[in-house]
Order: structure tokens, then sequence, then C-alpha cells
């Protein structure tokens, strides 16, 4: 478990989980609020609560996801969320292969890694917030 990661002014925070086989995985909460991400890696997002639409590359709509809803980006991609609730997510990122990632409950995380994440919430005592440029 990593550091947290804080976007937009703090309304996205998420903690990187890094498994040893090298699957990176971010368990995050974004607060009510339009978005736009340019992303370089491959992705897989997984709503795990609240209540967002999302407008993929591409597209000149928006599509409306909630808690169970999945999509995916390509790499060096351009999308945006305009999230309505507090919304809870799992992302993965995805191999150039293109192997499936783990899914499962709570985006695949073993149990043990979910339960330190969730003991330590977004300010645990042992990790500080790290700032990413917007």
């Amino acid at each position: 478990m990593r550091e947290a990661n804080i976007f937009f002014g703090g309304g996205i925070t998420s903690r990187t989980v890094i498994f040893p086989d090298g699957r990176k995985k971010t368990l995050g909460i974004m607060q009510p609020r339009d978005y736009e991400f340019t992303i370089h890696s491959a992705e897989l997002m997984e709503i795990l609560a609240g209540d967002l639409d999302v407008q993929l590359p591409g597209a000149d709509h928006w599509q409306s996801l909630a808690a169970g809803a999945s999509f995916e980006v390509a790499a060096h991609a351009r999308f945006g969320l305009r999230v309505r609730a507090v919304t809870d997510y799992c992302c993965s990122f995805l191999l150039l292969s293109r192997l499936a990632p783990v899914r499962g409950p709570a985006c695949g995380l073993p149990l043990e890694a979910l339960a330190q994440f969730l003991a330590l919430g977004l300010g645990g005592a042992n990790y500080g917030p790290r700032v990413v440029d917007e």
C-alpha cells in the first residue's frame, strides 16, 4: 500500500496497491463534480458505489453508471466524468497484452489487502498525501 494520491484539489483521492505479479490497482473516492482525464495506461474502471456519467473517448454522448458498472479506456486517451454522488471506484491498470484482469468482489483484491486499505482510511498516520499535478 502506498501514500494517498490526491487529484483535482482533493476532489479525487485514492490508494495504489501493487501486487507481487506486477498488477496495479487503485481504490478511490470521487466527490461530486465534473472531471476530465488524460490517461497514459489502459484502464478498467469499476464503480463500487455511487452515481456518475462517463463520456468515453470519441463519444458525443454521456452514459449513466452506478454500482456494479465498469468501463475501459485505452492508453493515451481522454475521457470525462460527471460525478453526481460520492463514488467509490477500483481502477485496474491493464497490461499491454490485454490479458483479462482478475475480477471479483472488491475488484479482485485479497481480503487482507482490502482490510488493510479500510483500516488505514485515506489519511492513515503512516502514509502522507502525495499531490499529483492535474
